[in-house]
């Protein structure tokens, strides 16, 4: 059966103050990967990994022109309002890194780069989630009303953040999957 955002935010340890075993790496999957809508549609730039991630989960693109479940925005998507109006009537937006759009939802540049191999989750600081090769990823300010579910391992510059807004949500990963 599907799960609506809610319920899954709050498996997650997103709701009220609520603690949950789950990772950020689990945040990440639930948001992208399970059926967290009743419709279980997305709306991702063609040219990035996120079609094939979502549709390999049972996700189907939306109808042109049509709402979805599930909306990417691409590093350096411009500002607008109907992002916001989105999330806020129930939709999950995922931001990738920095942008003008994500600066609208509080994620702003910070001050340089850091070459992020090793990654912290939030829940489970004993798994060693690092990757197969060194990224560099700008050192954002995250608002501060987000929730930090993983951070570079020797820094602590955030990875993957994220806060409820409205019926929705809203996730930022630092760098594209």
């Amino acid at each position: 059966a599907a799960r609506t955002v809610n319920q899954y935010f709050m498996i997650c340890g997103w709701g009220s103050g609520m603690h949950s075993r789950g990772s950020a790496i689990g945040v990440l999957v639930l948001l992208a990967c399970a059926p967290i809508c009743s419709a279980g549609t997305f709306r991702a730039p063609a040219d990035t990994p996120w079609p094939l991630i979502l549709s390999s989960a049972g996700h189907a693109p939306a109808v042109e022109g049509g709402a979805a479940d599930i909306y990417i925005a691409p590093r350096n998507a411009p500002a607008s309002p109907d992002w916001r109006a989105k999330a806020m009537s129930g939709a999950a937006v995922i931001l990738e890194g920095g942008s003008p759009l994500a600066s609208e939802f509080g994620f702003r540049p910070g001050s340089g780069t850091i070459s992020c191999i090793h990654i912290v989750d939030e829940h489970n600081s004993n798994l060693p989630v690092v990757w197969a090769s060194a990224v560099d990823i700008p050192h954002d300010d995250v608002p501060a009303d987000a929730r930090i579910f993983a951070k570079e391992r020797w820094t602590g510059a955030p990875v993957i953040a994220g806060y409820r807004l409205g019926a929705g949500a809203v996730l930022w990963i630092a760098a594209s999957p």
